[in-house]
């Protein structure tokens, strides 16, 4: 719609100093002359747009003018590109994009926050940037979605839910959703998912607006998990507290310390981790982890076992 190329125009220039009309017709989509008529309406708004020609030439807003910043202080107002950055970092949302613009637009300064936080991370691959367009959109308009889910023994079931939020936790997103099959909230790790896909079918249940419901839901995990006991050098214990939160480290004798901490049985990760640190690790129990990571081992070896010259 006109008026909010408009709008974007208007607090697009605000964060910058000269922009080209050339530039702004590519970013919006529309032609030179369409962003000069577009020019044209908002200083007839009031708000006062002037030409610099030359090769420095573009479009520039007057100094002079400001939109108010009401009870805001610029304190609140860094705190609120902060986190628009970071949920920027880790989301391909214009939404989020151009509420960061309109913000920025208020502050009377342009220089950049000394502190930045990149969620990147969050957005993990192409597949789940798609998935999470979809399932927005279907969270809004209370439609069904299906999808495969491979759990972490690798066996997949096909699933239909009615999608109700999205967390990002634990460098992963989760979809917490109404199952029509089992009927009963779920909680599903949108990396194990393939062939998600809108259904045509409306929601068939009511669902309160619980911001609790994924932490309940977490609650009462039915996982199946262990505790393991293993030594470790104290050198890689920074290494092992960063990658595995919740290790408890009790002093030993020499350059050791005794390690404690529960995980998900069937995940992989910790797993992998373990075995990354080679015999810089040493488990105590249980004895069927033991006997797990030996036979781990002699696989890869047995893999890439090179004869003796």
């Amino acid at each position: 719609m006109k008026i909010d190329r408009l709008l974007a125009i208007i607090t697009y220039l605000l964060n910058r100093d000269v922009v080209t009309g050339k530039y702004l017709a590519e970013k919006f989509d529309v032609s030179e002359r369409t962003i000069q008529r577009d020019v044209e309406t908002i200083n007839l708004a009031g708000i006062p747009i002037t030409s610099i020609r030359g090769s420095n030439g573009g479009y520039k807003i007057l100094d002079t003018y400001r939109l108010s910043k009401q009870t805001s202080t610029e304190k609140d107002l860094e705190s609120i590109t902060l986190a628009l950055r970071s949920l920027n970092s880790a989301m391909e949302d214009e939404r989020v994009s151009d509420t960061l613009e309109k913000v920025k637009s208020i502050g009377s300064s342009k220089t950049s926050s000394s502190i930045t936080v990149d969620f990147g991370v969050a957005k993990e691959n192409k597949k789940v940037v798609e998935y999470i367009k979809i399932m927005e959109n279907a969270i809004s308009n209370k439609i069904r979605i299906e999808f495969s889910y491979i759990n972490a023994e690798n066996y997949a079931t096909l699933r239909t839910v009615e999608p109700i939020s999205l967390k990002f936790k634990w460098y992963s997103w989760y979809l917490v959703a109404y199952c029509t099959e089992k009927n009963q909230y779920r909680i599903f790790k949108l990396m194990r998912m393939e062939n998600l896909k809108q259904t045509n079918l409306q929601f068939a249940n009511n669902h309160d607006n619980n911001p609790n419901l994924f932490d309940d839901l977490m609650n009462r995990d039915n996982r199946k998990y262990i505790d393991i006991v293993f030594r470790c050098n104290k050198s890689i214990s920074t290494a092992i507290s960063e990658y595995m939160p919740g290790v408890k480290f009790t002093e030993m004798t020499g350059e050791n310390y005794k390690a404690e901490l529960t995980v998900t049985e069937n995940e992989r990760m910790w797993f992998a981790f373990m075995l990354s640190f080679g015999d810089d690790i040493e488990v105590i129990e249980p004895e069927h982890l033991q006997r797990r990571l030996v036979e781990h081992a002699k696989k890869i070896i047995n893999k890439y076992e090179i004869p003796d010259k």
